[in-house]
């Protein structure tokens, strides 16, 4: 039997009900009635009418979770809304309350045993108001352990790089799943998250956020059943967790949501180029004059003359530095050592030993004053249309542990080491670069494909730079970099539109899957897919990857659900800039976003289209079921074959197939 065969009929084996969200958006508009559902992996939920998620079968930890409540009162609808395939909720409060105007929403996750909320907060005010609230989650029973998604046990916070609250079933409930309340403050956010945890079954939030006038900001959180039974330990948190990320629901908001979250971030500006390429500095903006900072509270007016500026690298190199390309400078009567920092307009920070034929500066309405010891200096504004000056980042830099940035020349292609060996990436492909995190190993390369690619530094990396030369530098030296293509995509235009694969550590490999097949051990016997056909392979909940065997769940276009142990030792994945053998221990999540059949399957589906029109009644609606059966896979060979021919009961069926998917 082929491996399409074989797929078929596990298809049509396993088939299960699935929640998820309706293809066309759907406005809520039908009453809301409160009734216990059963999720994709068997968890129930009952969802009350103000969004309060009470106890529904024996093994739940649920007690009265995702409550929504300001000062003493808790939120309530007079009437809750929902879409007709039931996977929106809508609650909305009529009544403002201090001002504000609050509509809970609820998201049914498709194929996942988890729920999406959305705390919408609008300001009615004709002023700027902060508001208050606080959520609150209580167990039926008392926890084993409450800590972060990264195995942290939880005391008075969630760090700002951690994304949720993870309840571990005690005694009392060793049958239950376990939750995971999914929230994270904006990556930028400087503090940590409160949070109170009482006696191991009550856990609150507190919240203060600021409102504009007249404005909406939203909080998005969300909560997930995860089954449980193994040893908790703070790798299998970690790795269990991974796939209920918040992150990873973001796409399925409305994008008017996702302007109006404080929680996910600034989208505008993942990269932080607006600290790449600063407006002030020492907390000074630059005018149309000089600016002369001596000690902390002096500020002086005037213009600044700068004749033959030269800095003596820690290298001992030498170079001349261009004036017109000065944004700002440090001396040592700041730094209070005998090295300066000069700030460029392009980006560039150096560090060195500065030197001049004459610096001074002429205050307005007053005299010169020679600088023989310089403070800080902010220089002008820079001139529209001015040569090699720009408000644009300009070039690729590189920033070093030192805190200086240096552009350099990315031509060719750079050499990385990662877990699976040496691989060289284009640099036309680089977005940028980031330092990893205190938990995690190497940098994260990212790419323009949606690729996160973690690396370990070389021992040497040889840089050209656009003014300082060839530099060697230690690969413990290097910070992060950052390329002009940083300001042409957001990590919304970086969502990947071909096959990637995620792990656990935050890398995403996005590239064909070249294995020529997916073979999977279930219950029902053993069966072999193509790659492609595969929509979605997400790795079972609770395993200690090594320790255990790979078991997976694998939605297929053509529909239905297969789950086993997956028999490939490595998956293999193929990208420009890379050719990746990836062990599947290590492997979280692999995606196809869009069906894309293989040429053995494309050819049946040719001979099927043609079996439409068979004279033979029974070959006809046998090539009418395998059609259908393959979904989304056959798509494109019906409309293209919709458009061709000229057989009336063939372009009969093609029509009714098409309008079923539609």
């Amino acid at each position: 039997m082929s491996l399409f065969c074989h797929a078929l009929v596990m298809t049509l084996l396993v088939a299960s009900v699935q929640w998820g969200f309706a293809q066309e958006p759907q406005e809520p508009s039908l009453p809301y009635v409160p009734s216990s559902v059963t999720d994709f992996e068997g968890n129930e939920w009952l969802i009350e009418q103000n969004g309060t998620i009470q106890p529904s079968g024996s093994d739940s930890m649920i007690g009265n979770c995702m409550s929504l409540h300001f000062g003493n009162q808790q939120f309530y609808t007079q009437q809750a809304l929902t879409t007709f395939d039931g996977q929106e909720i809508v609650m909305p409060n009529t009544q403002a309350v201090a001002g504000v105007r609050i509509t809970r929403r609820i998201y049914r996750i498709k194929d996942q045993s988890a729920l999406l909320y959305v705390e919408e907060f609008h300001n009615i005010t004709p002023h700027d108001l902060t508001f208050s609230f606080e959520l609150r989650h209580h167990l039926r029973n008392q926890a084993r352990e409450i800590t972060s998604n990264t195995g942290r046990l939880i005391q008075d916070s969630l760090e700002s790089e951690e994304s949720g609250l993870f309840a571990i079933p005690g005694d009392a409930d060793k049958d239950a799943p376990a939750l995971l309340f999914m929230m994270r403050t904006a990556s930028a956010a400087s503090t940590a998250m409160k949070v109170r945890v009482e006696n191991k079954y009550q856990i609150s939030i507190p919240q203060s956020i600021p409102i504009p006038a007249g404005q909406v900001r939203a909080f998005v959180h969300g909560i997930a059943q995860i089954r449980s039974n193994a040893k908790k330990t703070k790798v299998s948190i970690s790795q269990n967790t991974a796939s209920f990320a918040l992150d990873r629901y973001i796409e399925r908001l409305p994008k008017a949501i996702l302007k109006q979250s404080l929680n996910l971030g600034d989208s505008s500006d993942p990269w932080n180029l607006a600290e790449w390429l600063p407006q002030t500095f020492w907390g000074i903006v630059p005018l149309a004059s000089d600016q002369l900072l001596v000690g902390r509270n002096s500020i002086l007016k005037g213009q600044a003359k700068l004749q033959n500026l030269k800095m003596t690298r820690p290298n001992g190199r030498q170079i001349i530095i261009e004036p017109s390309l000065v944004a700002a400078i440090a001396g040592r009567e700041f730094t209070g050592t005998n090295t300066s920092w000069v700030y460029l307009r392009d980006g560039q920070r150096w560090k060195g030993h500065l030197e001049a034929d004459k610096i001074t500066f002429s205050l307005f309405g007053g005299t010169d004053i020679p600088l023989h010891v310089l403070d800080r200096l902010v220089l002008t504004q820079a001139s529209p249309g001015a040569q090699n000056v720009t408000s644009k980042l300009s070039h690729s830099l590189i920033e070093l542990k030192s805190g200086e940035r240096i552009a350099i020349e990315p031509k060719g292609e750079l050499l990385i080491e990662t877990a699976w060996g040496p691989q060289t990436i284009p640099w036309s492909e680089i977005v940028a670069m980031k330092e990893a995190k205190p938990e995690e190993f190497g940098h994260l390369l990212i790419l323009k494909n949606g690729s996160k690619l973690r690396i370990i530094q070389p021992n040497k990396i040889s840089v050209n730079t656009l003014h300082l030369g060839t530099l060697e530098l230690e690969g413990t030296t290097i910070h992060s970099a950052i390329t002009p293509l940083a300001e042409q995509y957001t990590d919304a235009d970086l969502k990947p539109n071909e096959s990637y694969m995620e792990m656990v550590d935050g890398q995403r490999l996005v590239g064909r899957i070249t294995n020529p097949s997916i073979t999977i051990r279930s219950k029902a016997g053993t069966v072999s897919v193509y790659p492609q056909s595969i929509h979605e392979m997400h790795r079972l909940p609770d395993q200690n990857f090594e320790e255990s065997e790979n078991e997976f769940t694998l939605k297929l276009w053509a529909g239905g659900i297969v789950e086993g142990v997956v028999q490939e030792e490595m998956i293999h994945i193929q990208s420009r800039g890379y050719s990746l053998e990836i062990p599947t221990w290590q492997i979280i999540r692999i995606v196809h976003p869009a069906p894309k059949a293989e040429a053995e399957l494309l050819r049946k589906i040719a001979a099927w289209i043609n079996d439409l029109g068979s004279e033979d009644w029974k070959t006809r609606e046998s090539a009418t079921n395998a059609l259908r059966e393959l979904g989304d896979l056959a798509q494109a060979s019906l409309r293209d074959a919709q458009r061709q021919t000229k057989d009336a009961e063939t372009s009969r069926r093609l029509e009714e197939l098409l309008e079923m998917k539609n």
